[in-house]
């Protein structure tokens, strides 16, 4: 990820990275690692799960397990390199979101 981050970060008028239809908190993890390369400046992120049923990713893993760990690898940085602005679900059977989102 770090290479296509990187040139989507440069291009000219991008003011937020929309990172989509994640199914693992491997992928999560890879992504908010890869933003936190960029440098200070480089727009903010928001990230989006794809989820099996109303509490897993695709890949099993609870969402209350990956906010944890979003939430703990994003402060590594501190409040001023923090890079992801958002969290959603999508690529997701609308039954689930009620579930997802309490």
């Amino acid at each position: 990820h770090d290479r296509r981050l990187s040139v989507l970060a440069g291009c000219p008028g991008t003011d937020v990275l929309a990172c989509e239809t994640l199914p693992s908190l491997m992928e999560m993890e890879a992504l908010v690692r890869s933003l936190q390369k960029l440098p200070p400046d480089a727009p903010k992120a928001w990230l989006s799960f794809s989820c099996r049923d109303d509490r897993h990713l695709c890949d099993g893993t609870t969402l209350e397990s990956v906010l944890a760990l979003l939430t703990a690898l994003d402060a590594e940085t501190g409040t001023a390199g923090r890079r992801v602005v958002g969290v959603g679900v999508n690529c997701t059977p609308p039954e689930h979101l009620p579930g997802l989102m309490a």
